[in-house]
């Protein structure tokens, strides 16, 4: 079995022993198997996506995370709705589609402003054409990431400095014992890191 199929079987029995609904079971049981018929390199899907990453210009993003990813959401949405997924391709090819265009957004946002750490980050436009107040938010932003836990310093150092992918970040983590985390884990620790950073961020710039 390829690594791929590793990662997202490895996801899979970690949500599985969350639920023991026979209904729910038998949902994710035919979306998987359906589902893994386009998880595979040589798929349609799996091409599409390397094609559609290259064209928004996303290196740190790869067909392995979006799907990833996808399948995950999949899965939550049958655990917490109850519903089978009536078209897994469909499903993982428009949920897949809006991870990519989450991620851009989020890319075109966090390249207006280099922090003095290297971490880019949502800063007012305005501030851009003001030298004293480019100035002032970038301090800001500096004694905002010092409040930052070491975890999210970390995560957004990776991210935006390193600019490395997660699989980079997940064998980094494991290399410094804190074990194999999921994807998905690390996608919503760094949103997470981001909204607290802006929470900081934009306090400060309220306090003045």
């Amino acid at each position: 079995m390829k690594p791929f199929f590793l990662l997202i079987f490895a996801d899979i029995e970690l949500q599985n022993s969350q639920t023991s609904d026979p209904l729910k079971e038998e949902y994710r049981d035919a979306f998987l198997r359906e589902a893994s018929l386009h998880l595979c390199v040589s798929s349609s899907l799996y091409r599409y996506l390397q094609k559609l990453v290259r064209q928004w210009k996303l290196p740190h993003l790869d067909a392995e995370e979006i799907l990833l990813e996808s399948l995950d959401r999949g899965l939550q949405y049958i655990d917490k709705k109850g519903l089978s997924i009536e078209n897994p391709r469909a499903w993982l090819r428009a949920v897949s589609i809006n991870v990519v265009r989450d991620e851009a957004k989020a890319t075109v946002r966090m390249k207006r402003l280099q922090f003095p750490c290297s971490v880019d980050y949502l800063i007012d436009e305005s501030s851009l054409h003001n030298d004293t107040d480019l100035s002032e938010d970038m301090s800001a932003i500096a004694l905002s990431m010092a409040e930052l836990s070491d975890s999210d310093r970390n995560i957004l150092e990776r991210r935006f400095h390193q600019n490395k992918r997660y699989k980079e970040i997940q064998a980094d983590l494991v290399k410094e014992g804190e074990g194999k985390i999921a994807i998905p884990t690390l996608r919503k620790r760094e949103s997470r890191a981001l909204k607290r950073l802006k929470a900081k961020f934009m306090e400060r710039k309220r306090l003045g």
